[in-house]
């Protein structure tokens, strides 16, 4: 159960030496970097930390970003999209997906 397990989780965090080294220590398991800001290298940035996400604020997120990832086959999320007018944007973008603070305002 342990292996199943660490295939299906996501773990992701602003300190990207973390992800480093629990990439290294755990192959399968899938691990992401989050940023605030627009990196000049996003597939650089995640591959620097053996990752496979980037996870940025809907603040810088753009679909430059998301083509430039999903070419080289980094997973984009985005966080936190609250505002329910904002979602066709990210929508078009090609998000992998898109975390919020209020999941059933948005869904109505």
């Amino acid at each position: 159960a342990g292996l199943e397990m660490e295939a299906a989780c996501w773990v992701k965090s602003f300190n990207h030496r973390w992800i480093k080294t629990l990439s290294a220590a755990y192959p399968k398991l899938r691990t992401g970097c989050l940023l605030y800001g627009l990196p000049a290298d996003p597939v650089g940035l995640v591959r620097a930390a053996g990752g496979d996400l980037l996870s940025l604020s809907v603040d810088w997120v753009d679909v430059e970003l998301v083509e430039a990832c999903h070419a080289k086959g980094v997973t984009v999320c985005a966080w936190n999209c609250n505002d329910k007018e904002q979602l066709p944007r990210f929508e078009a973008m090609g998000l992998d997906w898109l975390g919020t603070d209020v999941p059933t305002a948005l869904l109505h």
